[in-house]
């Protein structure tokens, strides 16, 4: 096996990685976001790990390298805001206690 081969596995072993790590930040993030609006205590899961979630998210911001990786992560985080707003929305459309300004 080639060197360039095994590089090229190992490219795609840790952008697998990359991607199933965003995949598990952005569920934690907007669970933990939702729960914020909850009443019901079985529905505020994660909320404890959000802040451990944005320092490992300020990490990776921090030891990305190149443009393309950096652009792809804004990406990712602004795609996140949006969600976290529909989220919120959601919520306090549900939420009767919510009172609407």
């Amino acid at each position: 096996m080639s060197h360039f081969s095994i590089a090229k596995k190992i490219n795609l072993f840790q952008s697998h990685v990359y991607e199933e790590v965003m995949k598990m930040f952005t569920m934690f993030t907007i669970e933990a976001s939702s729960s914020a609006y909850s009443q019901a205590p079985d529905e505020r899961k994660y909320r404890h790990i959000s802040g451990a979630v944005m320092n490992a998210l300020a990490n990776i911001a921090l030891n990305l390298e190149g443009e393309t990786l950096m652009n792809d992560l804004l990406v990712r985080l602004l795609e996140l805001f949006v969600q976290l707003g529909l989220e919120g929305k959601r919520a306090a459309e549900k939420s009767p206690a919510t009172m609407k300004v």
